[in-house]
């Protein structure tokens, strides 16, 4: 979301950029900026180390978040995580964020996902919700787009990632290394433009939620209703600014930058 309110308000141009937003998966995001189709590209950090220790040259230029932005929604007729014994679950892959992260919150209320309850792999998001929706699955583990899908079709939210122990650096930006090596100007113009946007957001929730509606195609009364959607994703990110001081010292720098140009 941050990078529709940047564009929107014109940080990237204060920058000298043109930015061309693509809206696409996760996965086909990364292998378009692996193979030079896109500058850079957002995505969950262990998505880009991954790829990273797969071979390709890349580099996480920022994180936002440090908590998942994940739900469990099931059918209303389940009302606890205790009934799930014997059910199945629809996480994005074995191994995968979903699937570890949901392993955790199980054990911690007694519950051995994998023996006591199925994990199933089921990919995207959509098939996920689909999955849920017709009953294959019980609940399944869904982003942040669609949380607001789910609570639209009547789907009762389970867990919010948000409020559980668990962490994932998430809201990455990564790019390639010969990118940075060789225009590091204009890594240094996307990145202040980008902050700009993020910290715009998190100080102006309420504005963020046109972004919502149109990008996630839901009704307004949705976000509105929504914990989270005050500012979407940017709960966590508030905090993590506070908490971590590299991070904080990096936002100094931003700003500072932004405020005092270099050139």
């Amino acid at each position: 979301m941050p990078f529709f309110v940047t564009k929107d308000r014109k940080y990237y141009q204060a920058e000298d950029l043109d930015v061309q937003l693509v809206v696409m998966g996760g996965g086909i995001g990364l292998r378009a900026l692996i193979g030079g189709n896109g500058e850079f590209a957002a995505t969950g950090e262990p998505a880009v180390l991954s790829a990273h220790l797969s071979g390709a040259r890349l580099q996480i230029l920022f994180t936002s978040y440090y908590k998942a932005l994940l739900w469990l929604y099931s059918d209303p007729k389940i009302k606890s995580i205790a009934e799930l014994k014997g059910k199945k679950i629809g996480v994005s892959g074995i191994g995968a964020a979903t699937d570890t992260l949901m392993r955790d919150i199980l054990k911690k209320r007694g519950i051995e996902g994998g023996r006591e309850v199925a994990m199933l792999a089921l990919g995207s998001p959509e098939a996920r919700f689909i999955a849920l929706k017709t009953g294959n699955v019980h609940p399944a583990v869904l982003p942040e787009g669609f949380k607001f899908v789910a609570d639209e079709a009547g789907l009762h939210e389970l867990v919010s990632f948000l409020n559980e122990d668990v962490f994932l650096l998430s809201g990455s930006v990564g790019a390639r290394e010969n990118l940075i090596k060789n225009d590091r100007s204009l890594v240094e113009k996307f990145l202040r433009g980008t902050i700009k946007g993020l910290l715009y957001a998190q100080s102006n929730r309420s504005a963020v939620l046109p972004y919502v509606v149109r990008t996630l195609k839901v009704k307004e009364a949705m976000p509105r209703k929504s914990s989270i959607c005050r500012c979407p994703v940017l709960p966590a990110a508030d905090t993590s600014m506070r908490t971590f001081k590299g991070k904080r010292t990096a936002r100094r720098s931003i700003v500072s930058q932004s405020r005092n140009p270099r050139r």
